[in-house]
């Protein structure tokens, strides 16, 4: 059912997009975009067009994205802060810096889910809703969400998602349409957010126009809502910010795997070479009939117990000239190792177009390179991992400021402004051992403070550093340094060194 229901969706999404399109918004997703995503999350779903539903595949659209997503959320942290006292904890769970935290913390707390399958499928929208009194997440697909404008820095500001509900053989279909109008002229803005119902028995289409009492669960949701004076539109988009080879006009997001495509193919075709060289090189026995004793009951030869697989019953002549008698033994030399370097260079190929540095899903022992080549593969994975970040750090201020507009809209937390703050780890290009074990020396040459040391490993001001290692502070830097700030100034401004 579920399966059916993808398909389904995609269906209803693609065909919107025709010349007959019940959709009548201009068409920033192309039929030709359309199929591209769908494609990218069938390779994603082991589906590959090349595989004809043969299970045989290395998976490696799941594991690319997983791994980027992985990297892209390395000890990920988004604070929301009062903007009061810039703290990252707020103390008073009252505030709406407090409430806004909480919106959040459900979006991080699957984050390398969320962008696994932005990766997947070259976007995904964060969307908030209000359920009771706090509001709630709701995560959307880059294949059930169909943008429909976009402002002049290319960020989505209206667009349409879709729910699909199956119920006795019928198909219904909630749009959800949200568009957001700006008028420049007089700095007002609406926000308007329409919902129209389908049924349809035909998964070719979306149907016909139903009212939305006719789903139970539909019922309660106003066909049409007006939100006057909204800033922002009321969802986030994040996209993969790669170039779009599909439509170069389109400024939606492009799967990490987009432009490996044939290259993926080529990496599952060359493993089922390899399966196939160790099935058909299996050691066997052509063995004579003879050989054996056929049992009576069940007009089988019986083979030895545990050692049917390695038997194949033929009718060799016992007297043949080759005098190999009643028994011939298959057992061909393995052509692996070719098979496995030719695998391995094509997996080296969707390393570089996917942006990730060697080794990653290649094997790390067969990168030969120099120190300076090694740092500069890695430079690849960190400059593609940055560009994701900045593009999950957007979508979560887009959607801290959609919460915020709710919980103003309707009462939900007091009134009061707000911080954001991202976090992110830097291991990927950075080897903090290798960096401290090199500060270290230089702390012994003399090249680098021992406060300065702790300032940057131990998290210490430097007030305090200098307290713990005063010892090494020379008489000049105490005179000159740190106590010539503690000095009290004369009537001239200048430090009474004499006090």
């Amino acid at each position: 059912m579920l399966d059916r229901l993808k398909n389904y969706v995609r269906k209803v999404v693609g065909g919107l997009l025709g010349i007959n399109s019940v959709v009548k918004t201009s068409k920033v997703i192309t039929p030709e975009m359309s199929n591209s995503i769908e494609k990218w999350f069938e390779m994603y779903e082991d589906r590959g067009y090349w595989l004809n539903g043969s299970g045989d595949t290395l998976s490696l659209p799941s594991a690319i994205s997983s791994e980027i997503a992985r990297l892209v959320t390395l000890e990920f942290q988004f604070i929301v802060s009062s903007s009061e006292n810039g703290s990252d904890v707020v103390d008073n769970p009252n505030t709406r810096a407090a409430f806004l935290q909480k919106c959040i913390n459900s979006v991080t707390a699957e984050i390398w889910k969320h962008v696994e399958y932005c990766c997947a499928g070259g976007g995904i929208v964060f969307k908030p809703y209000i359920d009771g009194d706090k509001i709630s997440l709701s995560v959307v697909q880059a294949d059930c969400f169909f943008p429909t404008s976009f402002d002049s820095s290319g960020d989505v500001i209206s667009g349409e998602f879709y729910e699909i509900i199956a119920e006795d053989n019928e198909y219904y279909t909630r749009r959800e349409i949200h568009e957001w109008r700006k008028n420049d002229d007089t700095g007002t803005s609406a926000y308007v957010i329409r919902n129209i119902a389908y049924r349809s028995s035909n998964k070719e289409s979306i149907g016909t126009e139903v009212p939305l009492t006719s789903v139970e669960k539909w019922a309660d949701i106003e066909p049409v809502v007006t939100i006057d004076n909204v800033d922002t539109p009321l969802f986030a988009y994040m996209k993969i910010p790669l170039g779009n080879t599909t439509d170069r006009t389109s400024p939606i997001g492009v799967s990490v795997y987009a432009n490996a495509v044939k290259l993926i193919a080529n990496a599952d075709q060359q493993y089922q070479r390899l399966l196939w060289e160790f099935e058909s090189g299996e050691r066997a026995i052509d063995a004579s009939v003879d050989a054996f004793v056929k049992n009576k009951d069940t007009n089988k030869y019986e083979l030895p117990v545990g050692r049917e697989r390695l038997y194949r019953l033929n009718q060799l002549d016992m007297q043949s000239s080759n005098g190999k008698g009643l028994f011939d033994i298959f057992s061909p030399e393995f052509r692996d190792a070719a098979i496995k370097s030719g695998l391995n260079v094509i997996l080296q190929k969707i390393e570089f177009a996917c942006g990730l540095a060697y080794g990653t899903i290649s094997d790390p022992l067969v990168v030969d390179k120099t120190a300076e080549e090694i740092k500069t593969s890695k430079q690849r994975s960190y400059s593609t991992v940055k560009l994701i970040q900045l593009q999950l750090e957007k979508a979560l201020n887009a959607y801290t400021k959609a919460c915020d507009n709710l919980a103003t809209l309707y009462n939900l937390a007091p009134l009061g402004g707000y911080s954001t703050r991202t976090s992110l780890d830097d291991s990927i290009i950075v080897d903090a051992e290798s960096e401290r074990a090199r500060d270290m020396q230089e702390v012994s040459q003399g090249l680098m403070k021992k406060w300065e040391y702790r300032v940057k490993w131990y998290g210490e001001t430097p007030d305090k550093a200098k307290e713990m290692v005063g010892d090494e502070m020379t008489d000049e830097e105490i005179l000159f340094g740190d106590r010539k700030k503690k000095e009290p100034e004369s009537d001239n401004g200048e430090a009474d060194v004499n006090a």
